[in-house]
């Protein structure tokens, strides 16, 4: 009788309390729940229970947690926002947000997760919160937050709750319906220098929480957080410090939203296609510049995502077969799980993750091969005719595993780059150049002389021969960055030339890729001899070598434009004065092409 009158005293001061009081005490509430340290917080919401007894001091953690729950619990109740409490938590977890002690606002997050009702009302708060504040340091945190929150695993082991577990999918399609806020704030975050665009931090933090719910989406869903609470009923202490009368509409109005909720994830992330491809143009934008081969990379996935909302965006979802919008939403998630994780900006993971996921593409592709050397001596000897119908299946596979190197290799630079070419420098050209070879291959022998010795290039497809000419860039100059900051190593290079000039002289796949590495290599070279050499082929009476040597310097004028790398002016005018011959020959598209590569030079 006593505990309920003293409750029922509670009850009655908090309604006479000015409400100007109330948030001063709620202000006093956050500081001191969030500047306690973690141990305690822990210990402080293990002993909670409606049977506690509530000391009065406003410094009492206990007291400061049931003033919490109570404040939630009030507001919830009437629909109020909750910007008193998710303020002063977005606001620390970007203070701390390199810190990896100061974890009260997921302890706080976790806890009240456990109460469905709280839930619901924090998690929309939490959701709506960015758009109705504009204000850039509150999205900054929210970022912060809301990165944490999605990638509650790193930290979640050490939780005494599992609310933020179990309310991960409910909550993860809450925070989603801001993605289209968050794609508009990667758009607007760009700094133009040097002609390039630069991301400012904020777009940065945009950027990554935008890819790490998407990620999210890509997961398997989890069980019903109503299933994992019957289970750990059991083992974890109740979270209502209160009796309290809920309105019977608050709880229809929850099991609605939840209804809603229901939605397969899959697709779910359909729906965020477009966002997607906004996000991907900015983070192209932004690594052209310093990392050319992620830039390579994301072009890919560009192309990619535009390609399939062009063939499966025009569908309309009550005409259409329910297995043709499954099938696309798949495709979607299935290569989202990996492209997304490759591209954050700021990954601490990264450095922990990359070489089990280049063991995982390499071995990819390896099999693919595998497979493909099976299936040709299967045609071989049984059908002749059936074996060119199928020489080129699984190219696309190939395409995702090229993409996701790109995209993992491109992100190096400077001492890692070095360490990572050293551990897997021959065994990354081993791998590439079985996408170009169809016979086997040594892993001793030198790259070059792969190049002369191994027949000729049996993969056509363009993009598959650009990633591998593009990481093959990498490996052989040391480099990835085309700001023109680092010294680029081409001593490798100094020694192929001359053999690489000979596989100009037929018009195949190889000489499209050797046509890449020239140009990337006169524009960095400091001895012109090599642009002497592509100049004597343009001048040839061979059509195939000036055909040849016309792609490289068009390939050079395009590369030189877009890079700090500039070739001496007297060398330019030498390379128009060929270009202006070039106009006498026969070739229809050496005729067409030559006046626009004039005006860039």
């Amino acid at each position: 009788m006593e505990r309920r009158e003293e409750q029922e005293q509670k009850q009655l001061i908090w309604k006479s309390e000015p409400e100007s009081m109330v948030l001063v005490t709620i202000g006093r509430t956050m500081a001191t729940l969030l500047t306690a340290r973690p141990k305690k917080l822990h210990h402080s919401i293990s002993r909670l229970s409606p049977d506690s007894s509530i000391k009065s001091s406003l410094d009492s953690l206990d007291y400061s947690l049931w003033f919490l729950h109570k404040y939630v619990l009030d507001a919830a109740q009437r629909d109020g926002n909750l910007d008193e409490i998710l303020v002063p938590i977005i606001q620390h977890s970007l203070k701390y947000k390199d810190s990896k002690h100061d974890n009260q606002p997921m302890i706080l997050l976790n806890w009240l997760f456990q109460d469905e009702f709280l839930f619901q009302a924090v998690a929309m708060n939490l959701a709506n919160i960015i758009t109705r504040k504009d204000d850039r340091y509150i999205a900054f945190g929210w970022c912060t937050l809301v990165r944490g929150l999605m990638e509650y695993e790193n930290v979640m082991d050490q939780y005494l709750f599992n609310g933020i577990k179990e309310k991960y999918s409910a909550l993860l399609k809450m925070l989603c319906t801001c993605i289209p806020h968050l794609s508009c704030i990667a758009r607007k975050g760009s700094i133009l220098q040097d002609k390039f665009e630069l991301p400012s931090r904020l777009s940065v933090a945009a950027a990554d929480c935008l890819l790490t719910l998407t990620e999210g989406l890509t997961k398997k869903p989890m069980l019903s957080s109503r299933t994992k609470s019957l289970k750990s009923s059991e083992s974890n202490p109740p979270v209502s410090l209160l009796a309290s009368s809920i309105d019977e509409r608050k709880i229809s109005t929850v099991h609605k939203s939840s209804e809603v909720l229901n939605v397969g994830m899959e697709d779910f992330f359909w729906d965020y296609l477009q966002d997607l491809i906004y996000l991907v143009e900015r983070l192209l934008a932004w690594s052209r510049k310093s990392r050319p081969l992620h830039a390579k990379g994301l072009e890919q996935v560009l192309k990619w995502l535009q390609e399939i909302q062009v063939h499966y965006g025009g569908l309309q979802e009550e005409a259409s077969p329910a297995q043709i919008l499954k099938t696309r939403a798949l495709l979607l998630c299935s290569c989202w799980k990996h492209y997304g994780m490759l591209l954050h900006l700021e990954d601490k993971k990264f450095s922990k993750q990359y070489k089990e996921l280049l063991d995982q593409y390499l071995s990819g592709i390896q099999l693919l091969m595998l497979r493909k050397q099976i299936k040709m001596q299967y045609y071989t000897n049984n059908y002749v005719e059936g074996h060119a119908e199928s020489k080129d299946g699984g190219i696309e596979t190939r395409k995702f595993f090229m993409n996701c190197l790109c995209l993992l290799l491109g992100r190096f630079d400077g001492k890692q780059l070095e360490c990572v070419l050293l551990d897997y420098g021959k065994q990354i050209s081993h791998v590439l150049l079985s996408q170009l070879y169809s016979c086997g291959l040594c892993l001793n022998v030198d790259i070059l002389v792969l190049l002369l010795h191994f027949g000729k290039l049996h993969c056509n497809d363009e993009d598959v021969i650009d990633g591998v000419v593009h990481i093959f860039k990498l490996i052989i100059f040391k480099t990835n960055n085309s700001s023109g900051s680092t010294v680029t190593d081409t001593n490798q290079m100094d020694s192929m030339v001359p053999l690489l000039l000979h596989l100009l002289d037929e018009r195949d796949a190889a000489a499209r890729a050797v046509v890449m590495l020239i140009a990337e290599y006169c524009s960095i070279s400091t001895d012109g001899h090599c642009l002497e050499e592509v100049l004597k082929r343009l001048d040839s009476g061979n059509a195939i070598k000036r055909r040849n040597a016309f792609d490289v310097i068009s390939e050079l004028v395009h590369i030189s434009k877009d890079s700090s790398h500039k070739a001496h002016h007297s060398s330019w005018q030498v390379i128009a004065n060929h270009l202006l011959g070039c106009l006498e020959y026969e070739e229809t598209a050496i005729q067409e092409q030559t006046p626009n590569l004039l005006p860039l030079i």
